[in-house]
């Protein structure tokens, strides 16, 4: 046992070296024009060796997928520590738009849910687990008096998940997510106004004024805002 024990972390560093490399190029071009050789070759290894620990090209995708969904729980199980649980969904949203601007994982997660959801029933199955967990979030949130009595959280999980894949694909599409900030606060101003108590409406704003910040209005905002 002694003798495995040092093989254990390299182990998890290899696997995790494929799966960045993997992901810089589903980023790039998207899971129909990556190459499993140069996906080996920017790890620092050889098709060969790729394939011993990912036989195929699925296999990749999903574990990319995988990683983005565990970072995306830690942001959200994170700002739980310090927030109630409508409180955290919106300072998570801020810290998962971050993550994509700054990490191809989270960003080639995304590009792979979208060109594999349709074909792929494991993928399809995070949006389902995205649905639950909202769904539970916005329950605690409806005990807390954040979310209002008539609000079904099951429905209001149903729409938000979807809301917000859409914030961040148009965003992507149509200005490479430079205004995702822009449009998710919008966003939750929306949901906001539609689904608390109006007593609860201006300290709702607040927090999501304290996780983005005051932004700066743009020549794109009001369109966005309007569509809202």
């Amino acid at each position: 046992m002694s003798a495995r024990t040092p093989r254990q972390p390299r182990g998890a560093e290899y696997r995790d070296a494929i799966v960045e490399s993997a992901a810089r190029a589903f980023d790039r071009v998207g899971y129909v024009g990556a190459s499993l050789k140069e996906i080996a070759a920017n790890a620092g290894t050889d098709l060969r060796a790729l394939k011993s620990v990912f036989p195929h090209k699925d296999d990749l995708a999903r574990a990319v997928i995988d990683e983005q969904d565990r970072r995306m729980v830690a942001a959200v199980d994170h700002a739980l520590l310090r927030h109630g649980p409508l409180e955290a969904l919106i300072h998570s949203s801020r810290t998962i738009a971050d993550q994509m601007a700054s990490e191809p994982l989270m960003r080639a997660g995304s590009r792979l849910s979208m060109e594999l959801g349709a074909l792929d029933p494991a993928v399809a199955e995070h949006y389902r687990a995205w649905v639950d967990q909202l769904t539970g979030l916005f329950a605690r949130a409806k005990e807390a008096g954040d979310i209002a009595d008539r609000i079904n959280p099951a429905e209001l999980g149903a729409t938000v998940q979807p809301y917000l894949s859409g914030v961040h694909t148009m965003s992507a599409l149509l200005a490479g997510r430079s205004d995702l900030d822009a449009r998710l606060v919008v966003m939750w101003r929306t949901v906001i106004d539609a689904a608390a108590p109006l007593g609860r409406r201006l300290g709702l704003h607040a927090v999501t004024r304290d996780a983005f910040g005051e932004l700066p209005v743009t020549g794109e905002q009001p369109v966005v805002a309007g569509a809202a």
